[in-house]
C-alpha cells in the first residue's frame, strides 16, 4: 500500500513462497528450507548508500537496484558514482569491478533491432529513460569495455540504439567499426538466443539498414 494513496493497491510478485513476516521496509519469507528477504527501494537504497563511499560493489549493486526498481532519475547518478569509485580502486581490482558494472549497464541498453521477442520491461525502460540518457549509458558502457567481446557488445548496442532512433548512418558506423577491426570481427557476439561471429552479425545489420534506408546511409562509413 502507498500511504499517500491508501485506496489503491499494487501487486508485486516475489519469487518465493512460505510464511511471510512484514517488518520495517522488508518482507521475510520462510519455508522449510530457505529464508528470503525482500527489501523496499527506500530500505535497500539507504543501506547501500551508507556503504558506497568505500565499497565499489555496493555502488554497482545500487546501480542495478535503481534499474530493477525503475527509479529512472536515480540510474545515471548511480552509474556515475559507481564509475568514480571504480576509478579510485587499486588497479588489480578494477577489471573485475568494471566487468560487473558493464554487465549491469549492458542489460539496460541491450536491444536487437527487429527482435519481436524483446522483453517488454526493457522497451518500457528505454522509453522512460529517453534518448539523451540512453546515450549517456552507452558512453559509460563504451568506457567500461575492455575485452574484445565487451567492445563488440558495446558497438552492437550502440548501433541498435541508433537504429531505434532512426540514425541509420550512425548505426552503420558502429557496426562498421566491428568489421574494420579483425579482432572484433572474429569475436563472438551473443544476442537474441544465438551466438555468432560479430562480423557476420554486423554485416547482416548493415545489409538490413541499406535495404530500408538505401545505400546513401552507408556513405559516411564508406569515407572513413
Amino acid at each position: 500500500l502507498d500511504p499517500n494513496k491508501p485506496a489503491e493497491t499494487t501487486l508485486i510478485e516475489i519469487n518465493a513462497s512460505g510464511n511471510i513476516a512484514a517488518l520495517d521496509g522488508q518482507l521475510i519469507v520462510v519455508d522449510q528450507m530457505h529464508a528470503s528477504s525482500f527489501l523496499s527501494w527506500e530500505t535497500a537504497s539507504r543501506s547501500l548508500k551508507e556503504r558506497i563511499e568505500d565499497d565499489a560493489s555496493a555502488a554497482i549493486t545500487l546501480t542495478e537496484l535503481a534499474y530493477r526498481a525503475e527509479r529512472i532519475d536515480e540510474i545515471i547518478p548511480s552509474v556515475e558514482h559507481a564509475m568514480k569509485i571504480i576509478r579510485a580502486q587499486p588497479i588489480e581490482q578494477r577489471n573485475a569491478l568494471r566487468s560487473s558494472l558493464f554487465d549491469v549497464l549492458h542489460d539496460m541498453v541491450r536491444e536487437a533491432p527487429g527482435d519481436e521477442a524483446q522483453p517488454e520491461a526493457l522497451l518500457t525502460l528505454l522509453e522512460q529513460l529517453g534518448n539523451d540518457r540512453v546515450f549517456v549509458l552507452l558512453r559509460s558502457l563504451g568506457e567500461l569495455a575492455r575485452t574484445h567481446e565487451q567492445v563488440v557488445a558495446h558497438r552492437m548496442a550502440l548501433g541498435a540504439m541508433n537504429e531505434r532512433y532512426g540514425r541509420s548512418s550512425e548505426a552503420i558506423n558502429a557496426y562498421q567499426d566491428v568489421l574494420d577491426q579483425p579482432e572484433l570481427s572474429r569475436a563472438m557476439w551473443e544476442g537474441s538466443g544465438i551466438a555468432v561471429r560479430a562480423g557476420l552479425e554486423a554485416s547482416r545489420r548493415i545489409g538490413s539498414i541499406i535495404e530500408r534506408a538505401g545505400f546513401s546511409a552507408y556513405d559516411p562509413a564508406n569515407t572513413r
